[in-house]
């Protein structure tokens, strides 16, 4: 039997966010490993992660410009333990990367991995190595998917969200011009269900990083988006049914409809669909949503359209001509 695909398990986090990530390695596994990224929100964004060092090894972080020593930030002390504890084992990495914005962390997860596959993790994830294990032996036997979705619990084993029950499949010319037609109707993907196979990465396919939590102005989003971008690029993405993480058990998504999120779905949609389908598809969710009583529909198709002029005026502009 040919061997399992080797398996990095990255999480990008940010702040006091090491210190939750510090219970995610499970028992030691051959052929798996972890790479945590850690953001400094006080710091301006950096082009470039470094491995992690002790605190006041790290210019102008600990250090002040005129040489004398800086008062470190809240959490510095705990942070630099947590990344020396984590590290104490072989098969954990931690990076060091100045700023913030969950994609911008992904990224460069997918700029560091080592391993065959990519799982893409939250600093509150779990996992166990039998699950891990699942996940090597899926990629064994279906050596054609690049990118594979599948299932998350909370902590009390219950399920993140509905999922489809049987897998299915996401490729082709079809499917890459609006993928959310043709996978089950309600499912959308979470980045902690997500594995990406290495020639993912290698093709330079990156998280946008002007969604998700910690960017600019759309906090989530991500996902969707790099999974459209996936296929349009002629990537095969599959759900499998099987859970392999357990979670806090709340997407970013998943909670109140926020003028945050509704923003964020009209620069999703623009980018998913093109601006004429993605109007008609805003306004029938706002109306929907207002007859639910979830939002007034107006303000929400406001806000919506916000996002898509958002996504037109600064986001497009940075696209190759295909995306």
């Amino acid at each position: 039997m040919a061997a399992l695909p080797t398996l990095t398990v990255m999480v990008a986090t940010i702040d006091d966010g090491l210190l939750r990530a510090s219970a995610l390695p499970c028992a030691p596994a051959e052929g798996v490993d972890y790479l945590i990224v850690h953001e400094h929100s006080a710091l301006p964004n950096a082009a470039a992660a470094q491995p992690h060092q002790p605190v006041a090894a790290q210019t102008g972080f600990s250090v002040a410009a005129n040489g004398a020593a800086a008062q470190p930030h809240t959490g510095e002390a705990a942070w630099a333990n947590a990344a020396a504890a984590l590290q104490s084992r072989a098969d954990v990495r931690v990076l060091d990367l100045p700023g913030r914005g969950l994609s911008r962390g992904r990224n460069c997860g997918l700029d560091h991995a080592r391993a065959d596959l990519l799982l893409v993790a939250d600093d509150d994830c779990r996992y166990t190595p039998e699950r891990l294990h699942a996940v090597r032996r899926v990629a064994a036997e279906q050596s054609d998917v690049d990118i594979f979705l599948f299932r998350a619990e909370d902590y009390d084993g219950q399920p993140l969200k509905r999922y489809p029950p049987a897998p299915f499949r996401l490729d082709g010319p079809r499917a890459a011009a609006d993928y959310l037609a043709h996978a089950p109707r309600g499912y959308f993907p979470t980045s902690m269900e997500m594995v990406v196979r290495r020639r993912v990465a290698q093709s330079g396919l990156r998280f946008n990083p002007h969604f998700g939590l910690g960017s600019a102005w759309l906090v989530a989003g991500e996902e969707d988006v790099f999974v459209a971008d996936a296929l349009r690029r002629g990537f095969t993405v599959a759900f499998v049914p099987q859970t392999v993480v357990a979670t806090r058990g709340q997407t970013t998504g998943g909670g109140p409809f926020t003028a945050a999120l509704q923003r964020t779905k009209g620069a999703a949609f623009a980018h998913l669909y093109g601006t004429p389908r993605a109007i008609v598809r805003l306004a029938s969710e706002a109306v929907g949503r207002g007859l639910r009583g979830h939002a007034n529909p107006f303000a929400c198709f406001a806000a919506m359209l916000r996002g898509v002029r958002y996504y037109h005026k600064t986001i497009k502009p940075l696209l190759p001509p295909q995306a």
